[in-house]
């Protein structure tokens, strides 16, 4: 299936797609398999509205409607997320996950604080009550192969405790010079039925990714002379001694009691601890277009990052009568606490401002020694982010065809810490995020509705003086139009949207890089973002299985100049697959396309000249091929990008550039048990 039946991301009420008055998309397990969407980053760009931006080899960020994300939970309880540093959350294996479900436009609802862009939420597998295995082994190009085994399955005779094993190995090469991969999740979960009606559930998950020759940053845009680079998709300028470790381990418990008036409690306390080590060159400046020389190290690091979160959640949900209706509610409290520090120890070449250049980076042999590390910190960040909330949703029932959501969110919000020895403090109290929706059934398959949503979003960017901006605060409106059709099988919907916000922050290109090399921005009052998106999931026939979504916006200032000019305001995602009728019934084929359209930015260029950097529109192709062997063993085959279109995965900052992978095959084998 490449549809659901229910989903609690938006309003924390057990509701379906069509009763969830926002836009919202659901990636099945089923279609990781077909995609073979192997990590969460992948899934999140296969899915509509949404794209991927890659910062450093193995860094990357989400955005979607123009603005980053910075909202991911975890069954439904939402963690910290910050894409300035690599505590590795977007490079989650999804044989983690069941599936993953995103809603588009503002979720402070249940996720408090964060961009109208939209929330992501990872739901991991469960323990079934039958026993159940899978194996399966894969290769692909650049020496990739790949292993990983689910068991899941009672415990005991009576099968009140059960639970799941998953895990992986994944080693691959890469197109890039010099730059290889390890993955390596682990994940594992007990259930038990202390009573009829309790459930005690416990788990835990680690991954550690290990990343030789990765590149931090990428490859210059401009030659010194002001024209345009042309490297090879495998040119980097990383040396073999660079490197980055990135270890995630998180563990939950919850505990849910089902009361025989229909009423829930559910507790959950999560518990996460990732840490990073990395040594870095970041190479800065513009070669010779004819010789490639000139680029210098810009910081050359010795990095040894650490984050801690703890996340408390106390939710109930029931029904209740008035009027002689029944209507539903959920309401709840949520604490969470980030506690984190992020040490930088410099070359000692960049002390003494006496680092070597790093000559043509291209030619056959090349490196770059491994400098002197200094053994004392050079400067760094730390903090601690606290939060703590009550929210509550109600659904409530004016008519048999008519339902209004009325929700709301009160937030307090507060930093601590040093930013490269610039303190970084606010503190913001009570802050109540209102959320309202309003559902009209015109069929029993077809519905309208409308939603609006408060914005409330404390920044983590800073202005040129290194200070934390204002929140940003706004609204979000939408109109859509939601159905179902062959017996639920297939879901489609229509929205249009607006977004108003306030203090919206910007990149402010006139201004020197902050002492960790990002960029600064400014504020700007009344921006608006309108658009509408389009999304189809699901079934069309026992043997068609379809997935496709469109998305368009328009993103301006108070003046109606364009922003967010970097991130695509024009997406198509489509994937489908066949199964043959007949003697054939044992072949699958299927393929896809992602779409976007152009993008610009305002650069850095030779001289200290400003130049426009920009990508054009381009599309992406990819097939897969899937051979039913018997009831239980597979071999799929997906061959990526298959036209070889050159393009890109990140553009602009830092003028520079990463090439996306050229054209590639996988092919996994899956045994069922």
């Amino acid at each position: 299936m490449y549809n659901t039946t229910s989903m609690v991301t938006a309003t924390g009420l057990n509701l379906s797609a069509r009763e969830t008055p926002q836009t919202v998309s659901v990636v099945t397990k089923q279609r990781m398999l077909d995609e073979n969407l192997d990590s969460v980053n992948r899934v999140i760009d296969s899915t509509t509205g949404m794209s991927v931006r890659q910062f450093d080899s193995d860094r990357f960020g989400f955005t979607s409607r123009g603005m980053s994300i910075n909202n991911i939970l975890r069954d439904g309880v939402a963690t910290y997320y910050d894409t300035r540093f690599n505590y590795g959350d977007n490079l989650l294996d999804a044989d983690l996950f069941d599936r993953i479900e995103v809603v588009r436009g503002a979720a402070g609802l249940m996720v408090g604080p964060g961009n109208p862009s939209a929330a992501v939420n990872l739901i991991r597998k469960r323990p079934t009550r039958d026993f159940r295995g899978e194996l399966s082994a894969g290769v692909g190009s650049w020496d990739k192969w790949r292993t990983g085994l689910d068991l899941s399955g009672p415990l005991n005779d009576s099968g009140n405790l059960r639970g799941r094993f998953v895990t992986a190995y994944q080693a691959a090469n890469s197109f890039i010079d010099r730059n290889n991969n390890e993955r390596y999740p682990f994940y594992g979960v007990l259930e038990a039925d202390l009573t009829e009606n309790t459930l005690l559930t416990i788990g835990v998950d680690y991954q550690r990714n290990h990343t030789r020759g990765g590149m931090f940053g990428g490859l210059p845009i401009y030659f010194a002379d002001g024209s345009k680079t042309d490297y090879k998709r495998s040119d980097s300028y990383a040396p073999d001694w660079a490197f980055s470790k990135v270890r995630t381990f998180s563990t939950f418990t919850s505990l849910q009691h089902n009361f025989d008036n229909g009423w829930s409690v559910k507790g959950t306390f999560t518990y996460d601890n990732n840490a990073l080590d990395q040594k870095v060159l970041w190479a800065t400046s513009f070669p010779n277009r004819s010789t490639n020389i000139g680029m210098v190290p810009g910081n050359m690091t010795l990095i040894d990052g650490s984050r801690r979160q703890k996340n408390y959640d106390l939710q109930v949900n029931g029904d209740y009568r008035l009027f002689n209706r029944t209507h539903h509610v959920s309401f709840g409290l949520n604490h969470q606490q980030q506690d984190f520090q992020n040490d930088y120890f410099n070359a000692t070449c960049m002390l003494k401002r006496n680092c070597t250049g790093l000559g043509d980076f291209t030619s056959p042999g090349w490196q770059y020694p491994e400098p002197e590390w200094s053994n004392t910190r050079t400067y760094g960040s730390k903090g601690r982010n606290e939060q703590t909330a009550g929210y509550a949703a109600t659904q409530i029932s004016l008519a048999d065809p008519l339902t209004l959501i009325l929700g709301g969110r009160v937030t307090s919000w507060q930093t601590r810490g040093d930013n490269f020895n610039t303190p970084q403090n606010a503190s913001y109290s009570d802050e109540f995020v209102p959320y309202g929706g309003l559902i009209y059934n015109i069929t029993q398959d077809l519905s309208v509705y409308t939603s609006y949503t408060g914005i409330f979003n404390p920044e983590s960017h800073r202005d040129r003086n290194n200070k934390l901006l204002a929140p940003v605060s706004g609204q979000n409106y939408e109109v859509g139009l939601k159905g179902v059709a062959f017996d639920n099988s297939l879901d489609y919907s229509l929205a249009v949207f607006e977004i108003r916000q306030d203090n919206l922050p910007l990149v402010d290109n006139n201004a020197p890089r902050l002492p960790d090399l990002s960029i600064p921005r400014y504020t700007v009052d009344g921006t608006k973002t309108r658009g509408f998106e389009a999304e189809i999931s699901g079934q069309l026939t026992d043997n068609w299985r379809l997935y496709t979504g469109y998305t368009q916006f328009r993103a301006v200032d108070p003046n109606g100049v364009r922003i967010n000019s970097n991130t695509p305001n024009r997406l198509f995602k489509l994937f489908t697959t066949y199964t043959l009728p007949g003697a054939m019934s044992n072949l699958t084929i299927g393929g896809g396309v992602n779409w976007q359209d152009k993008t610009w930015l305002t650069v850095d260029g030779p001289g200290k000249t400003s130049m426009q950097a920009k990508q054009d529109s381009f599309a992406v192709v990819n097939l897969m091929s899937r051979y039913q062997f018997t009831p239980d063993l597979s071999l799929t085959v997906n061959l990526n990008n298959v036209f070889d279109k050159t393009y890109y995965t990140q553009f602009g900052q830092y003028s520079q550039y990463y090439f996306g992978a050229p054209r590639n095959i996988e092919a996994i084998l899956r045994y069922k048990f």
